[in-house]
């Protein structure tokens, strides 16, 4: 499963249903920030849970990286903050059972 896009200033990427290691791209930024951020699934609790940064994965230059989300239902995506235009995000998740 793939999510890409080339962002816009201050754009996200669509979420995408992450379970398992997951990777993330960033190339072409050259200013600003662009932001992992994650969207849990509801519970009893959590009744309405909002998009949310990951901390310490805030990214000023290119990157490649893989994290792990063990919980079954949490979106995540990348969001620029004040990027330039023009910077091509990309997550992918495979062969995660």
């Amino acid at each position: 499963m793939i999510v890409d896009k080339l962002l816009g200033a201050g754009e996200s990427t669509d979420g995408i249903l992450m379970v398992g290691y997951c990777d993330f791209l960033i190339s072409g930024l050259s200013s600003g920030a662009v932001k992992l951020q994650y969207l849990l699934k509801p519970t009893a609790v959590l009744i309405a849970p909002t998009w949310t940064d990951f901390p310490d994965m805030s990214f000023t230059a290119d990157v490649y990286k893989t994290v792990f989300i063990s919980e079954h239902g949490t979106l995540l995506r990348l969001t620029g903050v004040a990027n330039n235009a023009g910077v091509y995000c990309r997550l992918s998740r495979f062969l995660n059972k």
